[in-house]
């Protein structure tokens, strides 16, 4: 697949398809990580509206460590407006600042929900980073009210100017597109210290026993086309792995992101029941300020103690 001609361009997918975006899987019991072709790109940051001229005040320049977002954070606090929006109930999305402060610590998550003994958790880099998520919810950080309200009341808040910043995926601009004031010019961030942005890929695989695979690819490579997936940008406001086609006004710092030379699945592709019995909620505990960070991290290798016990 990946030899194939892309019609009409004389170059073949290797070429439009950057291998970053193979490097960053899993590899396949066979050893290969090339079992999807992507044609949309996802990944996660925080985002906020330029145009707001609070943040411009408060934020000159990107902050280059998590000490840099803090002042931000305090210089927006006051003026009166909310460093973080956040929908307090959902773990996935505010667990991001701490997958992004792991990556910056240089901790991988699956290495870290993979080990049966827990003692991963006491590594002093996991501690530190839970302390960093503690000190934006005990500075105050977080939007009034965000752990007492559910989607979508605070990113309508975000919208409406309460917060700068609000963390998600990059769907969100097409999102709040039809919410979003006038002059509204949307940007975005990542937590400082973070070496490889996430990202996630939809995409075409064909089955091995698929009766018409030869028509598969010939599809896939025509769909790979400059002219007809400049629409993934254009139409659907989203972003592609070619790197010839420009993203979406909006996305600009996103496709910028993605060009870092690295990139990782978000929470380095752990899933399945670990998350919900081990992580979630007890990083919500955190987030709502009813555990200290020593505390979020001992509960957490507790549990990953308990879980991996019962998984036989």
């Amino acid at each position: 697949m990946l030899q194939l001609q892309v019609p009409g361009e004389g170059v073949p997918v290797s070429q439009v398809v950057p291998a970053k975006y193979f490097d960053m899987l899993p590899k396949d019991p066979s050893g290969s990580n090339h079992y999807v072709i992507p044609y949309e790109i996802v990944t996660n940051a925080m985002f906020y509206n330029a145009a707001d001229p609070a943040i411009a005040a408060a934020m000159p320049s990107p902050p280059t460590d998590w000490a840099g977002l803090l002042k931000i954070c305090d210089a927006l606090k006051a003026a009166g407006k909310a460093c973080i929006a956040s929908e307090g109930e959902d773990p996935w999305s505010n667990a991001l600042y701490f997958d992004y402060l792991l990556n910056g610590a240089g901790v991988n998550v699956s290495q870290l929900a993979a080990d049966k003994s827990g003692a991963t958790w006491d590594a002093p880099a996991v501690l530190a980073a839970a302390q960093q998520v503690e000190q934006l919810v005990k500075g105050g950080h977080l939007i009034p009210g965000y752990d007492a309200t559910k989607f979508p009341a605070q990113e309508t808040n975000w919208t409406a100017g309460k917060a700068a910043f609000y963390m998600d995926g990059n769907y969100v601009t097409a999102e709040v597109a039809k919410q979003v004031p006038a002059g509204w010019k949307t940007a975005s961030i990542l937590p400082p210290t973070t070496k490889a942005p996430d990202a996630g890929l939809f995409g075409f695989a064909i089955p091995k026993r698929a009766k018409n695979a030869v028509a598969a690819e010939k599809f896939i490579a025509f769909f790979l086309q400059k002219k007809h997936l400049s629409g993934i940008s254009t139409t659907a406001l989203n972003l592609t792995p070619r790197t010839d086609i420009p993203a979406p006004a909006d996305l600009a710092d996103v496709q910028k992101s993605l060009e870092a030379p690295t990139l990782r699945l978000g929470f380095d592709g752990v899933g399945g029941s670990w998350l919900p019995k081990v992580l979630n909620e007890n990083y919500l505990d955190l987030w709502h300020g009813k555990t200290t960070a020593a505390e979020f991290v001992a509960k957490c290798k507790a549990d990953q103690v308990t879980y991996w016990q019962t998984q036989g």
